[in-house]
């Protein structure tokens, strides 16, 4: 199957001048956690939730400091971080412009490849996204791990394997 088949056309992107705090309301209203950076139609980076919290944690001297969203939602820090200190590094990283942040090393993929090429590089660079371009460099799709996952009927096996686990549950509680 080729990439054209499974990657979404409508790709959310900002402008290498946005700021993080932009981007971020981004990424929560489309559910999304990257985009594609452009500037003049072409890609010049890539923004994600790893990029922005890669910042917080530079610019923040604590070494306690949660890698990631989960782990700040998961543990109370109240013991561990100053908050004003952290809401200040927080507040000046959410005024930076894009691309103080971004990744600037892209992976790209045409939309004629094979989704087993696009799979092979998010694994080989352990990305979640790529951006599909043309020949002259023009965006015209973003495949990420999820359209793969899906299209490889991995979901609609497990949801069978679930159905038929639930069913051999209720049997084996019928006979009770």
């Amino acid at each position: 199957m080729k990439v054209k088949q499974i990657m979404n056309k409508k790709v959310i992107v900002c402008n290498s001048d946005d700021t993080i705090s932009a981007v971020i309301e981004k990424f929560k209203i489309n559910e999304i956690s990257g985009m594609p950076v452009i500037k003049f139609g072409k890609i010049i980076g890539i923004i994600t939730e790893r990029d922005i919290f890669k910042m917080i944690k530079l610019e923040h001297s604590n070494d306690e400091l949660p890698s990631n969203l989960l782990d700040i939602v998961r543990h109370s820090l109240h013991d561990h971080v100053d908050w004003n200190c952290f809401k200040s590094v927080v507040k000046n990283v959410f005024n930076n412009p894009v691309h103080a942040v971004m990744t600037k090393k892209v992976y790209t993929i045409s939309e004629g490849e094979n989704i087993e090429d696009a799979e092979a590089i998010m694994s080989k660079y352990n990305i979640n996204r790529l951006p599909v371009i043309e020949k002259d460099g023009t965006l015209v799709g973003i495949v990420t791990r999820g359209d793969i996952i899906i299209e490889s009927g991995f979901l609609k096996r497990r949801s069978w394997d679930v159905d038929e686990i639930v069913k051999d549950y209720n049997v084996i509680h019928k006979m009770e």
